[in-house]
């Protein structure tokens, strides 16, 4: 009974993804004529599909030296936008797009990009087709507005360091994945949760996170040992991991979102403590970067006493403020400060 139900439920997960993808793809053709300008609204998971011919041999004279700079590197939607007639990447204005793909068919431009489940702020951005027209070269506008989703950063892991912090999305983001090699998430039931990869990586395993990797028997307690939890420059070890589905785990299918790069998924709720990783690899081997989900921990584990209490970088936050604070026996410090600074009142004041 518990095998068909779960059947079901991953059928259903299926069939809502399929459709959602079906129903929520917005496609523009800017070849329409008598129109000039092209307004386009949408939401986190929408999918956006651009189509422009650029098949013309006129000079574009009304150009500026801008735009043809843009035109000439071949700078077009959606891997670059333009925002005040300037090339942004796609990726670093809308921190988390994923599907960007695109390419000729039959001599027309046609390109996508899938609007991440999480989107913290409002973004605007356009796009440019050059048409011939009646013998003249016509510019049409694409006007893409995306509307903010939730508020607060998720329990993710991002690994891009070249894309700017203003824009991130996930708790753990920025740091430079030369040095830094593992992230660790701490989600509560009903988060979403992320990894975002570096250009050149590929997430593992295949179908994160449908399936993950969870340790080995013979190394399931390494993960309560201080220095495994906290040191972030320590390498993977594919060796003490075995891949298993997520649903051994939470008992039920989860729905995940993105491509080879980005990973979006939303945890249940639960009472137990669970662990997982999924990785960043990169295309040649040479690299891999860790996201370690640890859900429903108790830290005191890894304090050993009051004075030697240290509050390491956790990046937890289940979309709330990261605290991140380091406490090595302060109280001393701060007592024999105070009796400093009454001192030297006292003497002020009594000469």
């Amino acid at each position: 009974m518990f095998r068909v139900r779960n059947a079901i439920v991953r059928i259903f997960a299926i069939l809502v993804i399929c459709v959602k993808q079906d129903l929520c793809k917005k496609h523009v053709d800017l070849t329409s004529a008598n129109k000039t300008t092209f307004l386009l609204n949408v939401a986190p998971g929408d999918t956006v599909v651009f189509t422009c011919p650029y098949n013309f041999n006129k000079e574009m004279n009304n150009m500026c030296a801008k735009e043809r700079q843009h035109f000439e590197k071949r700078q077009f939607c959606f891997e670059n936008i333009l925002i005040n007639r300037n090339v942004l990447a796609l990726r670093d204005y809308v921190r988390g797009a994923y599907n960007l793909v695109s390419g000729y068919v039959n001599n027309v431009y046609t390109a996508e990009f899938t609007v991440p489940p999480v989107t913290l702020m409002n973004r605007h951005f356009e796009c440019y087709c050059y048409i011939e027209e009646n013998n003249n070269v016509v510019r049409k506008i694409l006007k893409v507005h995306i509307s903010k989703g939730m508020v607060r950063k998720i329990p993710g892991c991002d690994f891009n360091d070249d894309l700017r912090e203003s824009t991130a999305i996930t708790t753990f983001s920025n740091m430079n994945h030369s040095v830094v090699k593992v992230c660790d998430s701490y989600p509560k039931g009903g988060d979403t949760i992320a990894l975002l990869c570096p250009l050149n990586y590929t997430i593992k395993p295949e179908g994160c996170f449908s399936k993950v990797y969870v340790k080995k028997e013979d190394f399931e307690n390494e993960k309560n040992k201080l220095e495994e939890r906290f040191n972030v420059s320590r390498k993977w070890e594919e060796e003490k991991y075995k891949i298993v589905d997520i649903e051994t785990i939470f008992k039920e299918p989860l729905v995940t979102e993105g491509d080879e790069s980005s990973k979006f998924t939303k945890v249940p709720v639960t009472s137990e403590e669970i662990s997982f990783t999924c990785i960043c690899q990169a295309n040649n081997g040479s690299d891999n970067l860790m996201m370690n989900v640890y859900m429903n921990e108790d830290y005191d584990k890894f304090v050993k006493t009051k004075n030697d209490k240290a509050e390491y970088s956790k990046h937890v936050s289940s979309s709330t403020v990261v605290k991140e604070t380091i406490e090595y026996g302060g109280s001393s410090f701060r007592f024999f400060s105070q009796l400093l600074f009454l001192f030297f009142l006292s003497f002020f004041a009594f000469n």
